[in-house]
C-alpha cells in the first residue's frame, strides 16, 4: 500500500469494534470510496447506512456543511464536502439509491427511549471537547467523535431491522 493511500486512513475503536475510517476530500477518492461501501453493502442482509453531517458556524452566523459521513458495517468515510472542486456523480447517485436505508442522528429522542437490552449496546455520547471542525488534522479521539453518531445509526439500524 502507497503512502499516500494510507493519508487519512485511521482505525478506530467504538463499542468494542474496530472501525477503519477514510477522509477525502478529492471527488474521484470519493467516487471509489463509495464504491467501497457498495460492494460492503452488497454483502450484508440490510441495506443500511448510518449517516451524519457535521456543520461549522460562518463569519454570517449561519452554519455550512463541512463533513458529510457514512457508515457501513465497520467502513466509514469522512467526506469533506467544502473542500470538493465539484459534487462527485457517484456520491450523488448513492444518496439517491431507494434500496439503501440511511439512518441518522435525527432520531436520537426515539434512540434515547429505547432500552439498551433491545439494542445490545449501551448508547453514550464520546466524551470529548467538540472538535474544530476547520483544522486540517485530527486525532483519533477527535475522529471517533465524529463518526459516534454515523455509526451507532447504522449498528442500531441493522439491528433493528434484522428484527422484522
Amino acid at each position: 500500500m502507497s503512502l499516500l493511500s494510507k493519508l487519512g486512513n485511521y482505525e478506530i475503536e467504538i463499542h468494542g469494534a474496530k472501525v477503519k475510517v477514510s477522509i477525502v476530500e478529492n471527488p474521484s477518492f470519493v467516487a471509489f470510496k463509495i464504491e467501497e461501501l457498495r460492494s460492503s453493502l452488497q454483502m450484508l442482509q440490510n441495506r443500511v447506512v448510518g449517516l451524519d453531517i457535521k456543520f461549522v458556524e460562518t463569519k454570517q452566523t449561519s452554519s455550512i456543511a463541512k463533513f458529510l459521513l457514512l457508515c457501513v458495517g465497520t467502513r466509514c468515510l469522512i467526506i469533506k464536502v467544502l473542500q470538493l472542486d465539484y459534487f462527485p456523480e457517484t456520491l450523488r447517485q448513492f444518496l439517491s439509491d431507494e434500496t439503501i436505508c440511511f439512518l441518522g442522528t435525527g432520531m436520537s429522542n426515539i434512540v434515547q427511549e429505547l432500552d439498551s437490552r433491545e439494542i445490545g449496546m449501551a448508547i453514550k455520547q464520546p466524551i470529548c471537547e467538540c472538535p474544530d471542525w476547520n483544522a486540517k488534522v485530527f486525532s483519533h479521539e477527535e475522529i471517533k467523535y465524529a463518526i459516534h453518531n454515523a455509526y451507532t445509526s447504522y449498528v442500531i439500524g441493522n439491528k433493528l431491522l434484522g428484527m422484522l
